[in-house]
């Protein structure tokens, strides 16, 4: 019969490295701008974005310039201006963290190592939880270097959610549709 955490210490472990797992996503996810003025840590003039206005279909060029107020872009030949007030959002193409994928693979493989021998001594659940977390962290690190995307890096604040009612009229029925969007 397995019995899992006999030993003290690696019942003191354990509660620790589940912290550690269950925390890491927040500490490691990819910021997000709510102004222009933050914008400008996550992205560069010369970098290709897409913008969706607030008014109008989204939009893609590269940042010619970039200002607390202002974002300018060079869509193809043509220099556009906007105000932070008319953006919705912001995209940006741009690799997935490697980060993330070595920090679960880490954590997923050390717990599997200590659940496999640390159960009766410390000294082999410790070399088994860093061998199989070493090959854990490569896998995740192998997996995150395949994924590639948009990332939105910027939400304005009139972005946040905003509710759409549409009236339903017809001869057998009245009513009103409610949309909520995010």
């Amino acid at each position: 019969m397995f019995k899992f955490a006999a030993h003290p210490r690696l019942r003191a472990v354990l509660p620790l490295l589940f912290s550690v797992i269950a925390l890491t996503p927040p500490l490691l996810a990819q910021g997000q701008a709510t102004s222009f003025d933050q914008l400008g840590v996550l992205v560069r003039p010369g970098e290709k974005v897409t913008v969706t206005p607030a008014t109008g279909t989204p939009f893609s060029g590269r940042i010619a310039s970039l200002s607390p107020d202002s974002l300018t872009l060079l869509v193809g030949k043509e220099m556009r201006t906007l105000q932070e007030r008319d953006v919705t959002s912001i995209r940006h193409r741009r690799d997935d963290s490697l980060a993330n994928g070595a920090a679960w693979g880490l954590g997923t493989g050390v717990a599997a190592g200590l659940a496999t021998c640390g159960t009766c001594h410390i000294g082999p659940g410790l070399m088994m939880g860093g061998i199989f977390g070493g090959i854990g962290a490569g896998i995740g690190v192998g997996i995150d270097a395949l994924i590639r995307g948009n990332v939105v890096v910027y939400r304005g604040r009139a972005s946040i959610g905003r509710v759409v009612l549409t009236p339903q009229l017809a001869p057998s029925h009245r009513g009103v549709n409610v949309s909520v969007l995010f």
